[in-house]
């Protein structure tokens, strides 16, 4: 016997195989006399069996290890190759003597992931003993939900400059990298592809997937994120888990808008507060930028004006890391004030005071119901005749409360003489203002021609009994105090039609 003209063998049987000489031209010869020999030549190709591989996922209770039940006897008719009768056994590779049969529910616990054994398949008609391969190859699953993901939001005034507090955005951009290494050691038999997705629907249909970094997204608190585990393109039903993201907030510290002030003629303090009112937050005041020692109470109690910071530190035990919340308290000690004018609008009926000094201040008529205002003036509106008291204090509780008397002096505008007894007569009515006694009035035309003088008492609308036209008319009165002092007061009447 030869191969590509070689001497391989002299017995009448040769054992040929692709490991055992191997592809190529076999030539046999056979002497029958001294003188006469037969020969023949064929050519040997070795087609190499396809290996049938068998796919399990992973749901036993570990669905992580690559390690699961294997049912065997499912894939005996694939490797039997159309023997109609035949014996399927199944072997560790190791098992070269084929003594110790595998069962047929078999655990890869040797090799997890990918796991080869032989398969030892008998043709009962002609005991014929072929050798196959069979692959056992573990696809991950995911049996619950992983671990969140926590992330700080960003202090929306981090790159400000010089921030007074510190603004929690409620969001954060994360990068996933370490979530995607987390998963993959988790599973780490296996050499995983993990792509996230923001919806059940992307991740089934591997659409929209985020990508590790997000430098231009947000997410926000509660958000989940879907996970796909692919192995090999393999994917099983249950490959799709997720995670949930948790926002952890910055400390916030919240402080009036309004500014605060030392009152100059007390020695209590100002309680300054800077609780966040979060179980477990440390906190560290300055002043004017400088540490103040030893103080660590979310409340600092000043006598001294200037700006306060106070900083709340708060540990989150879930990433092990401490994050700052910061406000600033901006104190100035407090100044007295005064009325710098008071007046009463006829036409608009209001009272517009004006004081000498900006700032927060509250004003009321009655002494009971303050209203607040910031800056230095305010208006009362839709008032009745009378004297009023205007009282007026420092909305810090600084500074006695300050008060001033204007007298409100409706005057009619107009007058319709029609004998409906409403508006027939027009007249300065000083009964509500006690502080006057007389009220004198000059009524003319816009020529100047006088209509009518009048001394406490009404108009009817006549010129010496005679009915005037509808038309402006325009007045000249004198108030008259209980002291003998008149101040004077000018304006017009519209008369209607009657």
């Amino acid at each position: 016997m030869e191969k590509n003209g070689e001497v391989i063998g002299n017995e009448a049987t040769l054992n040929i195989s692709e490991g055992i000489y191997g592809n190529g031209i076999y030539e046999l010869e056979i002497a029958l006399s001294s003188c006469k020999k037969i020969t023949a030549t064929v050519t040997i190709n070795f087609v190499e069996k396809p290996i049938i591989i068998y796919e399990n996922c992973d749901v036993d209770e570990d669905v992580t290890d690559g390690i699961t039940t294997f049912n065997l006897q499912t894939k005996k008719e694939a490797l039997a190759r159309n023997i109609n009768d035949y014996t399927v056994l199944f072997f560790e590779k190791s098992d070269t003597s084929f003594s110790n049969p595998l069962p047929n529910e078999y655990r890869n616990e040797e090799n997890p992931v990918a796991h080869e054994i032989t398969a030892r398949i008998k043709n009962n008609t002609t005991n014929r003993v072929n050798l196959e391969t069979l692959k056992l190859q573990v696809t991950p699953t995911i049996s619950e939900d992983f671990s969140t993901l926590y992330a700080i939001e960003e202090d929306l005034n981090a790159n400000e400059n010089n921030p007074q507090f510190s603004l929690g955005s409620n969001d954060a951009k994360i990068n996933f990298t370490a979530k995607i290494e987390e998963i993959k050691n988790l599973y780490g038999a296996y050499s995983l592809e993990v792509k996230l997705y923001k919806t059940l629907n992307d991740a089934e249909n591997e659409i929209n997937e985020i990508s590790q970094t997000t430098e231009n997204e947000n997410f926000t608190n509660n958000t989940f994120i879907y996970v796909k585990l692919i192995d090999n393109n393999i994917n099983c039903d249950n490959s799709i888990g997720k995670f949930k993201i948790s926002v952890l907030e910055i400390p916030e510290i919240v402080i009036p808008d309004l500014p605060l002030s030392l009152c100059s003629q007390e020695n209590i303090g100002l309680n300054l507060d800077g609780n966040t009112f979060f179980l477990g937050d440390n906190y560290k005041w300055y002043f004017n930028g400088t540490l103040i020692e030893n103080v660590d109470e979310p409340i600092y109690n000043t006598t001294e004006a200037g700006v306060y910071k106070v900083e709340a530190y708060r540990n989150y035990p879930q990433i092990n890391t401490t994050i700052v919340g910061y406000n600033t308290f901006t104190v100035k000690n407090s100044e007295t004030f005064s009325i710098l004018s008071l007046k009463y609008n006829n036409r608009e009926n209001n009272i517009t005071v004006v004081l000498n000094k900006n700032g927060e201040y509250e004003y009321s008529l009655d002494n009971i119901n303050f209203q607040n205002s910031h800056g230095n003036s305010f208006i009362f509106n839709n008032l009745d005749s009378g004297l009023k008291t205007v009282y007026i204090k420092d909305s810090n509780g600084c500074n006695e409360t300050i008060s001033q008397e204007i007298s409100v002096l409706k005057i009619q505008p107009f007058i319709t003489p029609n004998n409906d007894g409403i508006f027939d007569t027009w007249e300065i009515d000083i009964s509500k203002n006690p502080e006057y006694k007389n009220v004198y009035v000059t009524i003319f035309d816009r020529f100047g021609k006088i209509i009518k003088t009048l001394k406490n008492e009404a108009w009817d609308g006549t010129f010496n009994g005679q009915n005037l036209p509808p038309k402006t008319y325009w007045y000249r009165l004198k108030l008259e105090n209980n002291n003998g002092v008149f101040t004077e007061q000018t304006g017009g009447i519209s008369l209607n039609k009657r």
